[in-house]
C-alpha cells in the first residue's frame, strides 16, 4: 500500500543497498553500482457519491535506479533515477514520465528508509496534477531497525510523508517489523522481513473538475512482506497489501461521500 494518488472519482496506490559485513546487516551502505528496481502496483477503489457509486481500477509500472553514496549526517547520499514511469488513473488517462526520465533525483536517506529529497528535475505538469515522483520515491524503501539493535527481531516502525498534487496528501504509518525466516532468492540465501502496520491518510485539495475543495480521510491496514539479503544489505524484493477506507467531503457543499479503497504493490530486485 505504499503510495496515494487522489483525483475526484479515484483514490490510488502505488516498497536497498548495501555494505558487506561478515554477519547479517540490516542497515543501508554504500551500492557499488546502481540497484535497479521493477515496481508494479494496482488499485481497486470505490467513492459513493450522491449519484451512485463510482469505480475505478488504477495502475503504474515504474522502472527505478538507486545509487547509495556516503554517509551524510544521519543518513546517506542517495541518487535516484527513472527509467520508466507510466500510470493509468481511471477518469485521467495515461500519465507517463516524459522529460522527468533519466533526470536526478538527490537527497538523504534516512535509517527508516524514507528520503529527504534536496534536488529534484522539473515534472511534466499532466504528471504532478496527479503523482509527485519525490513521495514515491521517499516511501519506497522498507524500513530497518534502528541503529545499534542489529540483533534485533522484532522494531517499531514510524514513517511519515508528505505528497503534493492536486491533493496535499499526508500518511503516517505506525506498526511493527519483524525477522519471519530464511529463504533462497534467485539461488542466494536471504531473510524474511515482514511489517504490520497502520495507516493514516488526511489530505485536502481542489482537483481539476471539482466544485470545491475536498478534504479527505482515510485510515486502515497494510502488511509487507520483504525479502532482504542480510549479507550485502540489500532489499531483493518486496510486496505489500493494504486497505483503507474514510470518507472525503465537499468543503462548503454539506456532502461528505464514503471511500474504499485496496492496493497491492510489488518490488523486485532486476540487477
Amino acid at each position: 500500500m505504499r503510495n496515494l494518488l487522489v483525483s475526484l472519482s479515484a483514490v490510488a496506490f502505488a516498497t536497498a543497498c548495501a555494505g558487506g559485513s561478515s554477519g547479517p546487516t540490516f542497515e543501508y551502505g554504500p551500492s557499488s553500482t546502481p540497484l535497479r528496481y521493477q515496481v508494479s502496483s494496482k488499485t481497486e477503489s470505490v467513492i459513493e457519491t450522491p449519484m451512485g457509486a463510482q469505480n475505478a481500477n488504477d495502475t503504474a509500472s515504474v522502472t527505478v535506479t538507486l545509487q547509495i553514496g556516503e554517509l551524510a549526517g544521519d543518513g546517506r547520499q542517495v541518487t535516484a533515477i527513472f527509467e520508466e514511469f507510466s500510470s493509468q488513473i481511471t477518469g485521467v488517462g495515461s500519465l507517463e514520465g516524459g522529460a522527468m526520465l533519466g533526470q536526478e533525483f538527490s537527497g538523504i536517506l534516512a535509517h527508516d528508509g524514507t528520503i529527504e529529497f534536496t534536488e529534484t528535475p522539473s515534472i511534466p505538469k499532466k504528471l504532478s496534477d496527479y503523482i509527485d515522483p519525490a513521495a514515491f520515491l521517499s516511501e519506497l524503501l522498507v524500513p530497518m531497525p534502528p541503529p545499534g539493535s542489529e540483533t534485533v527481531e522484532t522494531w517499531p516502525v514510524s514513517q511519515e510523508y508528505t505528497e503534493h498534487t492536486q491533493m496535499t496528501m499526508t500518511t503516517t504509518m505506525e506498526g511493527t517489523a519483524r525477522i519471519v525466516g530464511d529463504t533462497v532468492w534467485n539461488g542466494q540465501p536471504a531473510k524474511l522481513i515482514e511489517i504490520r502496520a497502520d495507516y493514516t491518510l488526511e489530505g485536502t485539495g481542489m482537483p481539476t473538475g471539482s466544485p470545491s475543495e475536498l478534504e479527505m480521510v482515510l485510515a486502515g491496514p497494510g502488511t509487507i512482506r520483504a525479502v532482504w539479503d542480510a549479507q550485502r544489505g540489500v532489499l531483493l524484493s518486496a510486496t505489500s497489501h493494504g486497505n483503507v477506507t474514510g470518507t472525503v467531503s465537499l468543503v462548503g457543499m454539506d456532502i461528505t461521500m464514503a471511500v474504499t479503497a485496496e492496493s497491492w504493490t510489488s518490488i523486485v530486485l532486476k540487477n
